[in-house]
């Protein structure tokens, strides 16, 4: 896939594997590089699967020269100079031996239509379904708690890790497949919205949100 920094002036392509997206609620991204949390994260395999196609002189970086919180070694936190978007992250010791990128969705490139002169606000875009975020991680660093039916993971997705509820208690352990994925990472749950309420006619009751769907 392709994507760009916000400025336009740096483009990229990635090339490897998705190995997970999902909400990140760690210290270490919020410490280091996050606006927020939780965010929307990527995890690409592998580590070399960014590779500059225009505008290689404003591809840089900063060094985190100890990591601390979730993983320890060396970050090394790639942006665009001429506008400061975020990248890519790459680490020295990404967990014992499995190398990856941590990256974020919406840097990519996507589909628009509607009004896209910029002038309005009538403009869509669209989506890659395979982005959409599939548990939360790191949930007992979390700031506030998530009230959806994804699965909260304590730590990581490592077996015997524990699973917790909305409210962070501790209610089970990471085994695999986990619960939701037995069809792959496809057929996993996404954040399952309730149904739109129908409009209300006379003498007619409106209709109930659809339960959210349970894994």
């Amino acid at each position: 896939m392709a994507g760009t920094c916000k400025c336009g002036k740096l483009k990229f392509k990635v090339d490897g594997t998705l190995a997970a997206a999902f909400f990140c609620h760690c210290h270490m991204c919020r410490k280091y590089w996050s606006q927020t949390v939780p965010t929307e994260t990527l995890w690409v395999q592998p580590a070399t699967a960014v590779s500059i196609t225009e505008g290689e002189e404003n591809y840089t970086s900063w060094t985190v020269e100890k990591l601390s919180r979730n993983l320890r070694g060396e970050g090394h936190v790639h942006f665009a100079k001429c506008c400061g978007t975020p990248i890519n992250v790459r680490f020295s010791d990404p967990m014992g031996g499995n190398p990856f990128t941590l990256m974020w969705p919406y840097n990519f490139t996507y589909e628009e239509w509607g009004d896209t002169s910029g002038r309005g606000d009538k403009a869509r875009h669209g989506d890659v379904p395979m982005f959409r975020p599939r548990f939360h991680a790191h949930y007992e660093n979390r700031a506030t708690d998530a009230s959806d039916n994804l699965l909260k993971l304590a730590d990581i997705w490592l077996e015997d890790m524990p699973l917790m509820n909305n409210a962070g208690e501790i209610v089970g352990k990471v085994s695999y497949p986990l619960p939701g994925f037995e069809n792959g990472w496809m057929k996993a749950p996404t954040i399952q919205e309730p149904a739109p309420m129908a409009k209300k006619k006379k003498h007619q009751r409106i209709q109930e949100p659809a339960p959210m769907a349970k894994l």
